[in-house]
């Protein structure tokens, strides 16, 4: 079957009332799974870094062209058309196909035999989960008032932090099972980093037909019968090219930051501090799961309290405190004493305020149309992982090969890119303070 137009669901004329708490709620639960088994398809290249490189004799660079790159291209570039089925077609089905094939893809990894078919297999990763983020904030946007919308979010946005926080869990506990001597019953003969992607991908495919558990919600403020074309997108950005341009770059220096710290957090504990890989997947695996999730609640929380109080660029404004926190904590990474405690004690700012995209994403849902909301989202996250997903992993493994020259550089060259990147963010995030004011008001 194929995904085919639900006019029904795009009405003009009076708004319909918003579903109740527990279908509304439901349908983040069930979106949340997905964004768990997407994340853990996506990050589990994060403690397999080493033993690629070992087995494929492969440099860091080049492994973070993996997690990076080859993820990005299709992740960020499809989402564009997939956007537009979003607006046109049933979100159920855009998002069912989505996450069918990034699992297909994703136990393709595991089979690759060498670089090349490995980097062809991440690209189909990418495109498949290009499907989910814009199909999903279009269906909670219509779920939850603009006052709840940012916490909504923020929750959708804990599977990605629950994604990694398993992946490196499972992953590690996975990676020292086959390095012990397992290995799959089917595939006696795959390597520990194969093992790895086949049995953290394969789950998906049966977890893609939850989405049929959920309803999909009418479309909320719509202007026209049947999805606005994309002049009316081009129209949109025009008229609002600062604020746009502001979030949109504002968010890609914090997705940098992220990415940064997800690709190379796990490979510091290894090979600077010593830590085995079992350690490192249940300590990364409890530390990500107990200061991100809190952290993204907390962001969200605070966000959408300031903004039901009145302050009309709270989305903005809270991220510009936050970027400069970003900055003046990095410097302590590279003298906190204690080791690999210390390290993680160190970074833990970064953890908290680098989950962002649920406050950045309620942003832009609340200044959008709604029949332009698809598109939209899958326009910004297009341009910040574009960026994201490809100067966060490469750029701290570009100065490790290449400047420092020095595999045991990799944690100073962690903190010279939040130094280089937040200080950025925080400028754009401010600049856009006052055209969000403005377009918050008139919503």
């Amino acid at each position: 079957m194929v995904p085919v137009p639900e006019k029904d669901e795009i009405e003009t004329g009076a708004e319909p009332a918003f579903p109740s708490a527990l279908l509304a709620w439901s349908s983040v639960a069930i979106l949340l799974v997905m964004g768990i088994n997407a994340f853990l398809d996506r990050q589990i290249v994060a403690l397999l870094v080493d033993s690629i490189k070992l087995d494929l004799g492969v440099t860091d660079f080049q492994v973070s062209l993996l997690q990076g790159l080859a993820f990005g291209i299709l992740y960020a570039t499809a989402g564009l058309p997939l956007g537009y089925a979003v607006d046109r077609f049933s979100r159920r089905w855009v998002i069912f196909w989505g996450v069918f094939a990034w699992s297909i893809c994703a136990v393709l990894c595991g089979l690759s035999e060498t670089y090349g078919a490995l980097l062809a297999a991440r690209i189909g990763v990418g495109l498949g989960e290009a499907a989910l983020g814009p199909a999903a904030y279009s269906i909670l946007s219509d779920l939850f008032p603009k006052k709840r919308l940012a916490l909504a979010l923020s929750v959708y946005s804990i599977g990605s932090l629950l994604g990694a926080s398993i992946a490196y869990m499972v992953g590690g506990a996975v990676i020292s099972w086959a390095a012990s001597g397992g290995s799959l019953p089917l595939l006696p003969d795959l390597e520990v980093w194969q093992i790895a992607f086949v049995v953290t991908g394969a789950p998906g495919v049966l977890i893609a037909f939850l989405v049929f558990a959920m309803p999909e919600p009418k479309r909320r403020h719509t202007l026209v019968a049947e999805g606005a074309p994309f002049r009316a997108v081009f129209s949109f950005m025009s008229a609002n090219a600062r604020f746009l341009t502001c979030l949109i770059l504002g968010s890609a220096c914090m997705m940098i930051c992220a990415y940064a710290g997800l690709s190379w957090t796990a490979v510091i504990l290894h090979r600077v501090y010593g830590w085995s890989i079992g350690t490192v997947g249940l300590a990364l695996g409890l530390w990500s799961a107990l200061l991100g999730v809190s952290g993204l609640l907390f962001n969200g929380a605070m966000v959408d309290g300031l903004y039901s109080r009145g302050v009309r660029d709270a989305h903005l404004r809270y991220y510009v405190y936050g970027f400069i926190v970003i900055a003046l904590s990095a410097p302590v990474v590279l003298v906190m004493p204690f080791g690999a405690i210390g390290f993680l004690l160190a970074m833990a700012p970064v953890k908290i305020l680098g989950n962002f995209i649920g406050v950045s994403a309620a942003a832009l849902q609340i200044v959008t149309p709604a029949e332009l909301r698809g598109r939209m989202s899958a326009v910004f996250i297009a341009a910040i992982s574009i960026t994201g997903l490809t100067i966060g992993p490469s750029f701290p493994a570009f100065l490790t090969d290449f400047v420092f020259r020095d595999e045991l550089a990799v944690k100073k060259s962690l903190v010279m890119t939040y130094l280089t990147f937040a200080p950025i963010g925080a400028v754009f995030f401010y600049f856009g303070m006052k055209p969000f004011r403005a377009l918050s008001a008139d919503s």
